[in-house]
C-alpha cells in the first residue's frame, strides 16, 4: 500500500544464530547486536529486553495474575462507570465464569449474536477527562444500549472495563496490593482482549489514543489468528474457533490482507472510524505473520534465529507507531509496546 509505514529494523534473513543469540541453546538474546536497530526509532534497549525477556521461547508459560470481570448485572445498578475502588468486592474472578477461559473459545466472525461463545466483553473507550472516563454517565449509557437485546441473561455475561477492573493511578499512591493487581492485569491484557468479545464505543480522536490503539491492535491480531486457523494456517495458537475451514465460505472480494473481513468484523462490533486506519494496522500484522510462518517454516521453535529478528523488526515498527499516540502518562507507551509484543508472541499456553 502506498501509505504503508517505513519498514524498520533487522528484517528476517541473514542473521546467524550465534548472532542473535549470546546462548543459542538457551535462546538467551544478544541485544547488544539488535542495538543499532533500536536506536533507529530512539527504543531503549532496556525496554526491548524487558518486554521480549532474556530468553526467547514462544512455547514459555506466562505467570498466573489476576483476571477479573464485573456482572453487567452489577453494572446496571451504578449512574455511571464505577470505579475499582467501587466494585471491587464484587468482580468475579474469570476461573469462575462458566464458558470462559483466558485465550479459550470466541466470538465467530460476523457473529450476528454478539455473545455467541463467550460470556465476556471487553469494552475498549476513550475516558472523557483524564481522571474519569464517564463524568456524565453517557459512556455506561451506551455500554448499556449496545448490550441490551444481545446479551441474553445478565447473570451469564461479565465485562471488563479498565476503570472498573483495575486499580487506577490517582493522586494518592497505589497500595502494594493495588499496584500488584495493576501490573498483573495489564500483563495479562492481550490474553484478555482475545478471549473475549470486545465493544469499542466511539470518540472522535478514538485512534489517536495510546491505548485504545493498543488495544484495537491486539483485537486485530486476533482476526489474524482466526483468519490464519479458518483457512488451515496456525501460528499463535490462541484462537479456540467453534468453525472449520469447510463451515466458513471466503468472503467475496477478498483481498489477501483480508479488508472485508476486516472491516465487517470491527464495524459490527462499534468501531466507526475510517476502514482504510484498520487496514493500516491489519496489513503489518498479517504480513508479519506470513513472514513469520515463511521464516519458521511453520516450526517456529526450530528456526528461532529467523524469527525472533522479525519479532524485534516488528516491535521496532510498532514503538515508532506509538510514538505518534497521545497518552496521559509518558511511561504508558512502554506498557502498550509490551502488551503488542505479548500479543504477537503468547502462543498454546492454556492448552486446547
Amino acid at each position: 500500500m502506498p501509505n504503508d509505514p517505513p519498514r524498520v529494523g533487522v528484517y528476517a534473513y541473514g542473521h546467524k544464530a550465534t548472532d542473535v543469540f549470546l546462548d543459542p541453546a538457551a535462546g538467551t538474546i544478544n541485544f547488544d547486536y539488535f542495538k543499532p536497530y533500536f536506536d533507529q526509532v530512539a527504543l531503549p534497549v532496556d525496554l526491548a529486553r524487558d518486554c521480549l525477556g532474556r530468553s526467547y521461547s514462544q512455547w514459555q508459560r506466562a505467570q498466573q495474575g489476576c483476571v477479573r470481570f464485573l456482572p453487567l448485572s452489577r453494572l446496571r445498578e451504578h449512574p455511571r462507570i464505577p470505579s475499582y475502588r467501587d466494585v471491587c468486592h464484587e468482580l468475579v474472578d474469570h476461573t469462575t465464569i462458566a464458558g470462559f477461559r483466558l485465550s479459550g473459545p470466541l466470538s465467530m466472525w460476523n457473529s450476528p449474536v454478539l455473545l455467541r461463545t463467550t460470556p465476556c466483553v471487553f469494552v475498549s473507550h476513550r475516558w472523557q477527562t483524564p481522571d474519569a472516563p464517564d463524568r456524565d454517565g453517557t459512556r455506561l449509557q451506551e455500554i448499556l444500549e449496545r448490550l441490551n437485546g444481545v446479551a441474553g441473561d445478565d447473570e451469564d455475561v461479565y465485562v471488563w472495563i479498565d476503570y472498573c477492573c483495575l486499580p487506577q493511578r490517582s493522586t494518592t499512591a497505589l497500595s502494594a496490593e493495588d499496584q500488584a493487581a495493576l501490573a498483573s492485569g495489564l500483563a495479562f491484557l492481550p490474553e484478555i482482549v482475545k478471549s473475549c468479545d470486545i465493544l469499542i464505543l466511539d470518540s472522535s480522536d478514538y485512534m489517536d489514543r495510546v491505548w485504545c490503539y493498543t488495544e484495537l491492535f491486539v483485537w486485530l491480531t486476533k482476526l489474524v489468528e482466526i483468519e490464519s486457523q479458518f483457512f488451515g494456517e496456525r501460528i499463535f495458537g490462541s484462537v479456540v474457533s467453534r468453525r472449520t475451514p469447510a463451515t466458513r465460505p471466503r468472503p467475496s472480494g477478498k483481498t489477501d490482507s483480508g479488508q472485508g473481513f476486516v472491516r465487517e468484523n470491527v464495524t459490527f462490533r462499534g468501531y466507526p472510524g475510517d476502514p482504510a486506519a484498520l487496514e493500516a494496522i491489519y496489513r503489518p500484522i498479517f504480513d508479519y505473520v506470513a513472514s513469520a510462518k515463511d521464516s519458521a517454516g511453520y516450526n517456529m521453535g526450530a528456526y528461532e534465529h529467523e524469527y525472533v529478528p522479525e519479532l524485534i523488526t516488528f516491535m521496532c515498527n510498532a514503538w515508532h507507531l506509538l510514538g505518534q499516540k497521545q497518552c496521559a502518562v509518558a511511561t504508558d507507551r512502554e506498557l502498550c509496546l509490551k502488551v503488542i509484543t505479548k500479543a504477537l508472541t503468547f502462543s498454546n499456553r492454556y492448552g486446547s
